[in-house]
């Protein structure tokens, strides 16, 4: 048994930390005074079943404690809760499958107690068993311990084990548990004919995530200077080598699998490139359950980095992604214009000038760029770089039409095409409220999907009609063509609701109606699907505060009654508690200022668009 030195808490050894909590808790052992002595359970020795059974859930209870994070108290106890619901509910269950039942167990029971669920996610990766990384391997065996008496024994092994495999290897980028499911080799036929042959990887960080990199990022020696931007894109390197190997550790690895998996296509595949690509906008940019960012876990979790380097990967946190037609190639850089933005960019590549040797001179490329901070506009290429000819101009120009309509917040880099966007949007939305007699509907899917295609060909034909000089376009969506169809998880619902905010723009909601009657009649709280309903809203990392809005200014009367009974909180009231609610709910709607949901598209993609 290891007894460290200088002994200052039972927790320091850590093979009797659990047998203490549970005999102080229990009253097998009380201590008072500076000193330990048998405690009055003793005295009642041996206990009933009864006795037995309670004092076994004041054990777990108290190790559960011991074990949290000190800022949440629960968030082992609630991890335990949802595995013993799980397995009274399915009986003897293989290890290995046992994550997916009890990550959906723990969502409910966070939900039911209005607790975040990023503190029990968060314990469940120190359960992993530490040599297979089997998901929550060590709480299985702490149950185990409370049950059989031994308890301090499995998690002596457990440490033992623990420090004799501590210097691990990172896997592959492309080798991550979830590698059976997709392929990462190249497809035999290309997406697009144009397509170059290669997507290659202008950045060196693949090397370091097949072998850990051993080097941790070290201080500039600017030598009293500024650093040189030769020096920047050097310490670039190192960091991004560094922050990839984080964000491929074991620690994140159940969240980086279904990240891959929602990328994948409908086989499951993934070709190198879009594997790198996957990882990239993981490791800058993927959510976790707490509301941070995996950029930034890296930063919090490495106070050695200095000011300059902390500078530089802050920069990272909003990536430049579009396609871009290649101005021209200078010695040790590119000029490219973003078809998106419609800006210029000068970009570097950390493995030198050689990344761009074999661009097509002309031609356009999908990428993605970081800002090589303090250096005004300088990029630096992050992840995979894909490479078009020119010949493929037209392609190219409907693909980036369709990214653009996609995520118009692509575009927003360009303050312009914001306040072109805006003035659009409101236009659009006038027109909406004109045509349909309100911003807010809540139809069957088949009817919302034949009175919106309706609007839209009235729209066109507007157009139209304000241009009779003007060649007509052929195919013309809303006119030719219906211009909107529903994707099937709204196509399939019973309601969906349709919103034209001023801020928020156009957005459909699921089962909206659903919503609708539980905020008119809060009675029906107390059934299960109206109120998981509300759940899985306050849940959704797609959802922001408008429909929450709008059905409490629409129900100022019985919303605080619904929230109370759905969040089991008697003294809610939506005026006193519902932004800090939102806030916590949807922390990411509020990281950024409002943009348009209209994409206003550039001369140059109009110029390619029209050919």
């Amino acid at each position: 048994m290891d007894v460290p030195p200088r002994l200052r808490t039972m927790a320091d050894i850590r093979a009797l930390h659990r047998p203490w909590c549970l005999a102080v808790a229990t009253g097998l052992l009380q201590v008072g005074g500076g000193w330990v002595s048998g405690g009055p359970a003793l005295e009642r020795w041996p206990p009933g079943d009864a006795d037995l059974l309670a004092a076994w859930l004041t054990a777990l209870r108290a190790v559960c404690a011991a074990e949290s994070d000190p800022q949440d108290e629960d968030s082992v106890r609630l991890l335990a809760m949802a595995l013993l619901a799980v397995l009274r509910k399915d009986g003897d269950h293989r290890t290995g499958g046992l994550w997916g039942p009890v990550h959906a167990a723990l969502h409910d029971l966070c939900d039911r107690y209005d607790k975040s669920s990023w503190e029990p996610l968060h314990a469940a990766d120190r359960y992993d068993g530490p040599e297979t990384r089997t998901p929550l391997a060590g709480l299985l065996a702490l149950l185990a311990e409370l049950t059989s008496g031994h308890a301090g024994s499995t998690r002596s092994r457990w440490s033992r084990r623990s420090r004799a495999t501590g210097a691990r290897t990172t896997r592959s980028a492309w080798r991550t548990k979830a590698t059976p499911r997709w392929s990462t080799c190249a497809r035999t036929t290309p997406k697009n004919p144009s397509h170059s042959t290669w997507p290659r990887s202008t950045a060196s960080w693949p090397r370091s995530a097949r072998r850990r990199s051993e080097m941790a990022p070290r201080a500039m020696n600017h030598g009293g200077g500024e650093p040189s931007l030769a020096s920047l894109i050097e310490r670039s390197a190192e960091l991004k080598r560094a922050l990839v190997d984080f964000a491929l550790s074991p620690r994140f690895e159940r969240h980086l699998e279904q990240f891959m998996l929602e990328a994948a296509d409908p086989y499951q595949e993934l070709s190198e490139g879009e594997a790198i690509g996957v990882i990239d906008r993981f490791a800058l940019q993927h959510r976790l359950p707490n509301g941070k960012t995996m950029l930034d876990q890296f930063l919090a979790g490495r106070p050695d980095l200095t000011a300059a380097d902390r500078e530089m990967l802050r920069g990272w946190r909003d990536p430049v992604e579009g396609i871009f037609e290649i101005r021209r190639k200078d010695r040790d850089s590119l000029v490219l214009l973003n078809l998106l933005d419609d800006l210029e960019y000068r970009v570097y590549s950390n493995m030198g000038p050689a990344a761009f040797r074999r661009l097509p001179k002309g031609g356009f490329v999908h990428v993605r760029l970081v800002p090589i901070c303090p250096v005004p506009g300088a990029w630096l290429v992050s992840g995979s770089m894909s490479a078009y000819r020119k010949s493929g101009a037209a392609q190219i120009a409907q693909a980036a039409l369709a990214l653009a309509t996609k995520q118009p917040e692509l575009v927003y880099r360009n303050p312009e095409k914001i306040e072109q966007a805006w003035t659009q949007m409101r236009e659009d939305r006038a027109a909406f409220v004109e045509f349909f007699g309100g911003d807010e509907l809540v139809l069957p899917p088949a009817e919302a999907e034949e009175r919106l295609n309706a609007y839209y060909r009235h729209r066109q034909e507007a157009a139209l009609a304000r241009q009779p000089a003007a060649r007509r376009p052929r195919n013309l969506p809303g006119v030719d063509a219906p211009a909107f169809e529903l994707p099937p998880e709204l196509a399939d619902a019973g309601t969906i609701g349709i919103i034209y905010d001023e801020t928020d723009g156009l957005n459909f909601y699921n089962e909206y109606g659903m919503l609708r009657a539980l905020f008119a009649d809060p009675v029906l709280a107390a059934g299960k699907q109206y109120a998981d309903m509300l759940r899985g809203y306050l849940r959704s990392e797609t959802i922001g505060p408008l429909p929450f809005r709008r059905l409490a200014a629409a129900h100022p009367d019985t919303v605080d009654a619904v929230f109370r009974k759905v969040l089991r909180k008697p003294g809610f009231t939506w005026a006193e508690h519902g932004e800090a609610l939102m806030r916590r709910r949807k922390p990411w709607y509020y990281e950024h200022e409002p943009r348009p949901g209209i994409s206003v598209i550039g001369a140059r993609l109009s110029e390619l668009v029209r050919r």
